[in-house]
């Protein structure tokens, strides 16, 4: 083989064909030989090689696997689980291990197949004495989730004696509740283990947060602590204290508390938990406390007052201290250069600004003079009456180096950055989160312009738009001159990357532009290339190449041809068509067309104010004006005032809508917006609109004070055909208020005579006497008091004599006793409806009108209870007759344990005789038995089918694919069948591969697929796949 670094960073080094018979190493004595055989040389070359390329490069030969084995133990560590089978009753070691190798191990809490679980302990008791872990072992990682493993290790350990192991990391993987009951308090001391200097106990906080199991292991922490004499470092998370009375050489302490949801966990005890510090109060050099409660929001901690009185010590040492969750941390007489003499680090981090104020913890701090580094870190947003930032430069005066970790609070930094200038700081860092505006970024560049030394900016996980970035990207440049780096990073859309890396580079910025920007509408690019993300090339068309010299080629025509660039443009993505429209005013003009068509036109952002007037800041191609988005967003040059906003919105319908406009989506937040949207569309002349379909989402509860009247109608719109209006966010504590945007629908309604289409999501009612061409209505009443049923039934009696689809929900905090209204309705005949959707049954409890006498026409049923009661489905299907005409059905049920499967499937067949199609979709997770299913898909057998559909969710055992499989084999017509969200074993799923094969013949298509929604592809199933 060749040997080569994967590494792209180092230049790539290749060695000679290693194989025995080659030509090169025929002779064992030559020179070369003798070199890549020399343990110093090789060790040399190895220490440049990747893991991956190490463990290869040992199999070359055997020196190399010698030399290679020190390097690699050092490296990773061995998973000594799979070492270990099972041959009947013997139990043995499958293959010897270099010695080497066993630097460092992993015991894991899975194990070799051939393993009975009653012999898994033993797996682990054979590691101590079958390798030779007391002389050559440094390292051992302990995953233990069962109260035998513990047993086992500590007795393995017991039989080596002394041992040269340095550090014990232990994970608790337990997800067992039960695994306490019984558990030992005292467990027998081990051997001391004077080289064992460093402990890591850690239970991770979603195991505390979502189980109880995990206080049976706190014995394992204390026997380890108590067999370290020399123990120097121990990092603990957990829901208990550790006795360290012995720990007197301690130097680091990493202590997290997390109050579990167990019975037995003690509430927070700050004596406690400061005791621990007595033992090691000469020789602790860094102390790091945190505390989380599973009960509580993660960040906001209430304050307590039980540190007064304690006994705490002078830890002398201490030159580094980390506290999270400071309001926890109130210990009186404690924080000052008294007891923390040599204290140089300090940093808080994990708090929450605003509810509990940092300056409470501060408040116990007396003036350090020491403390040179200073870090603040917090997710939270610091409020108004806030003044920890001066609070903090009076405590330590003589800080030289700052960190912070902040949200996107321009207000925060802004005061933060004025107290802190009042240091003389060497080095400035700063971590800030979220940022939404590129004018925040520039901001934050400028407030460090007062500070002098290294500075250094991280803005993560941003996410500002296209054009408001590149509108501001030159002051981000200015700005960040004297900057040792300034990093951009967040959403990733990698044209931007292509786009604005460049830029930053040519500049000479210190800008490291990772991400962080998304696409919204195309901007001025210069000096690009064009190429397909199919990989097709395009020639560069910059103008002045020698491909284009002549204008009149055979190219540059074919190229300017509309018809050609139509056909071209269509196979670029969004990004690359907003690109090519830059190469030249005739694919300007195409691209216009097609890009018009693909992506709305943020319209918010293309108004500026300069003082004294709003105006438009570019011109813009009228096809790209046919599709228009007016959202809550617009140049910060626009005052926030709302009537300001309001001048935008209306004059963004009379400047831009024109005869090539067609579709407008309106985000609204306030009734000024409504009214001013409102205004907008009276001021469009009939004969010049051609909308045809209008998209308004309401985003926010208005006041209480009303809702405007709008006396004056709107122009008809003669070609509005679809509306959209949903209202979203609707406070449920509220009463009043939340009818504030019916008007907005109606008066749209009134102005087109001709809608066909209407989808509304709202907690009002609105009159649909005028939609006499209506054909399709999809209504959700979002409810806060009483679900009026006659309301609705009102509703369509206007629009029954056109309607074709029609689907209707239900979204309310709570289900409500439906049968006393579905009395003495007066329910229409909808003549011409052919699809139904109903979701839930439940909520649609119409007397004397699910037969053919009412719809007639019907030939599509949907029915869903997901989220909701299973149990109303019977209560529905009662009030349906026989219906021949009904095709094709699709049922959505969650799990059937609330129902009778067989018998709602029964009667659905005896309702619906003549269906040729029918899905089935339903939850066939943890609750369902082979029974039940069986019992759920047995009546189905008797429909004559064309084509059958099920959908699975929940799949945890091989078994439910089978049941799925046989009772769906029975099924007349084209069978697929889609499962979805499987988290069998692997294993298991191996095992069930063939009978899965064998089972699916006569389907068109079996899917399987995960949480995520994606099928198999990991290469190495799908090799076993292929091969069955």
């Amino acid at each position: 083989m060749k040997l080569r670094s994967s590494c792209s960073t180092r230049e790539e080094t290749s060695f000679p064909n290693l194989v025995p018979a080659t030509t090169a190493f025929a002779d064992e004595n030559s020179p070369m030989s003798k070199a890549l055989r020399n343990p110093l040389i090789l060790d040399v070359v190895f220490a440049k090689l990747t893991t991956s390329e190490l463990k290869m490069a040992r199999l070359v030969c055997r020196e190399w696997g010698d030399a290679g084995a020190g390097l690699l133990g050092k490296r990773a560590l061995l998973d000594v689980n799979k070492l270990f089978r099972c041959d009947g009753p013997r139990l043995y070691q499958a293959t010897p291990v270099h010695d080497q190798l066993t630097r460092g191990l992993r015991i894991l809490d899975k194990f070799d197949p051939s393993v009975p679980t009653k012999r898994t302990d033993d797996v682990i008791a054979k590691v101590f004495t079958e390798l030779n872990v007391s002389q050559v072992t440094r390292e051992i990682e302990f995953h233990v989730s069962r109260k035998k493993f513990v047993a086992a290790f500590l007795h393995g350990l017991r039989t080596l004696k002394s041992t040269k192991i340095q550090q014990i990391s232990i994970f608790v993987t337990s997800r067992n509740a039960n695994v306490d009951k019984g558990r030992s308090q005292v467990l027998q001391k081990l051997p001391v283990q004077r080289n064992l200097t460093s402990i890591k106990f850690q239970i991770p906080l979603r195991m505390l947060y979502g189980t109880s199991g995990i206080h049976a292991f706190q014995p394992l922490l204390q026997t380890l602590i108590d067999s370290a004499p020399t123990l120097t470092s121990l990092d603990v998370t957990a829901s208990f204290c550790p006795s360290l009375k012995g720990c007197t050489n301690l130097q680091i302490l990493k202590f997290l508390l997390v109050n579990c949801h167990h019975v037995a966990c003690p509430d927070f005890n700050l004596a406690t938990v400061t005791s621990m510090l007595h033992p090691m109060k000469d020789s602790l050099i860094k102390l790091d406390f945190g505390y989380a409660d599973a009960h509580e929001n993660y960040i906001y901690y209430p304050v307590t007052t039980q540190g007064r009185n304690l006994d705490v010590p002078v830890v002398t040492n201490l030159t580094s201290l980390i506290i999270n969750a400071p309001s926890r941390y109130l210990i009186f007489d404690f924080f000052d250069e008294e007891h923390l003499p040599k204290l140089k680090t300090l940093c808080f981090k994990n708090h929450y600004l605003g509810r509990t104020s940092l300056s409470t913890h501060l408040n116990l701090w007396k003036r350090h003079r020491g403390v040179q580094s200073f870090a603040l870190k917090t997710r939270s947003y610091c409020q108004t009456e806030d003044k920890f930032g001066e609070q903090i430069v009076k405590l330590f005066p003589s800080v030289k180096k700052l960190e912070l970790k902040l949200n996107s609070c321009h207000n925060c930094i802004k005061k933060l950055m004025e107290s802190f200038q009042l240091w003389d700081l060497d080095e400035i860092k700063l971590v800030l989160e979220g940022e939404n505006f590129a004018a925040g970024v520039v901001e934050v560049l400028r407030s460090f312009v007062i500070f002098k030394g290294i500075k250094a900016v991280h803005f993560e996980d941003a996410i500002i738009n296209q054009v408001d970035f590149y509108n501001n990207i030159d002051d981000i440049i200015l700005y960040s001159r004297g900057f040792k780096n300034v990093e951009i990073s967040g959403v990733v859309v990698q044209e931007m990357v292509d786009v604005f890396r460049p830029i930053f580079e040519a500049s000479g910025a210190p800008v490291n532009f990772k991400g962080g920007v998304f696409v919204i509408i195309h901007i001025k690019i210069t000096r690009m290339k064009l190429r397909s993300s199919s990989s097709t090339s395009f020639p560069n068309l910059v103008p002045g190449t020698t491909a284009f010299a002549d204008n009149n080629s055979a190219m540059w025509k074919a190229l300017r041809n509309p018809l050609v660039v139509d056909i071209v443009f269509a196979k670029l993505n969004l990004f690359e068509l907003k690109s090519a429209r830059l190469v030249c005013r005739e694919w300007g003009e195409v691209g216009a067309s097609v890009l018009g068509k693909r992506t709305f036109l943020n319209a918010s952002q293309l108004f500026r104010n300069d003082g004294s007037k709003l105006y438009q800041t570019t011109p813009v191609a009228q096809h790209l004006t046919r599709r228009l988005a007016i959202e809550d967003e617009f140049n910060p040059s626009v005052p926030t005032k709302k009537d300001a906003n309001a001048v935008v919105i209306t004059k963004v319908l009379s400047a831009l809508v024109s005869q090539f406009t067609r579709e407008i989506k309106f985000d609204v937040y306030r009734e000024e917006g409504a009214i001013a949207f409102v205004n907008g569309m009276r001021k469009l002349k009939k004969s010049t609109t051609n909308i045809q379909r209008i998209s308004v989402s309401a985003w926010q509860m208005p006041g209480e004070a009303g809702y405007p009247a709008y006396t004056k109608k709107l122009p008809v719109q003669t070609n509005l055909t679809s509306i959209e209006f949903k209202v979203y966010r609707l406070s449920r504590k509220r009463s009043l208020g939340f009818h504030a945007f019916q008007p907005l629908l109606q008066i749209l309604l009134d102005s087109a005579p001709n809608l066909t289409s209407l989808d509304v999501i709202s907690p009002f009612y609105p009159n649909l006497e005028g939609c006499k061409k209506l054909k399709v209505l999809k209504f959700m009443p979002y409810v806060f008091q009483n679900f009026d049923l006659a309301a609705e039934i009102g509703m369509l009696a206007q629009v029954k004599e056109s309607l074709i689809e029609m689907e209707l929900r239900y979204v309310g905090d709570k289900m409500i006793e439906m049968p006393r209204q579905s009395q003495n309705l007066d329910v229409p005949v909808m003549s011409k409806l052919v699809s139904l959707t109903i979701y839930p049954p439940i909520m649609y409890l119409f007397q004397d009108f699910f037969h053919e006498d009412h719809l007639p026409a019907l030939k599509s049923l949907i029915l869903t209870t997901k989220y909701f009661r299973s149990a109303g489905f019977e209560s529905h299907l009662n009030l349906w007759k026989r219906h021949r005409g009904v095709q094709s059905i699709k049922l959505q049920l969650d799990s059937l344990t609330q129902m009778d499967a067989n018998a709602l499937g029964r009667q659905i067949v005896g309702l619906f005789p003549s269906v040729k199609k029918f899905e089935l979709i339903s939850y066939l997770g943890w609750t369902n038995s082979i029974q039940g299913i069986n019992q759920m898909m047995t009546p189905y057998q008797n429909w004559n089918l064309e084509e059958g559909n099920v959908f699975g969710d929940g799949i945890n055992a091989s078994s439910t694919f089978f049941a799925v499989l046989e009772n769906m084999a029975k099924w007349k017509g084209v069978k697929r069948v889609h499962f979805k969200y499987q988290r069998s074993t692997r294993d298991a799923f191996f095992a069930a591969i063939k009978d899965l094969n064998l089972q699916s013949r006569g389907f068109k298509s079996v899917k399987i697929s995960d949480y995520n929604r994606i099928t198999i592809t990991d290469p190495e199933i799908l090799e076993v796949l292929t091969d069955f």
